[in-house]
């Protein structure tokens, strides 16, 4: 797992933790689906939640479940469609 700068850790990423530490796989797995369908997460949560969720001893099937509904998050799409528009300004 990559580290990360704990000096700009947000809300998100001790969710993340808290969750990774401290629950059952079932409730992980809600727990996960929850922070992953959570409206405007940054790229680095999103990176990290990527990374911490495939390190999990979770199932296969539940990391899929978790992963599909991240990048099914309008949220995942934003920074490129920001760039898109720029883009399209100039």
């Amino acid at each position: 797992m990559a580290p990360v700068d704990n000096s700009i850790t947000s809300s998100t990423i001790a969710d993340i933790d808290a969750v990774k530490n401290h629950l059952s796989p079932a409730a992980r797995l809600e727990a996960y689906k929850l922070i992953a369908s959570r409206r405007g997460l940054k790229q680095k949560e999103r990176d990290y939640m990527v990374e911490t969720v495939t390190a999990d001893s979770i199932s296969q099937a539940a990391k899929d479940e978790i992963l599909t509904m991240l990048v099914s998050n309008p949220s995942y799409y934003m920074p490129a469609l920001e760039n898109k528009k720029s883009a399209a300004r100039k």
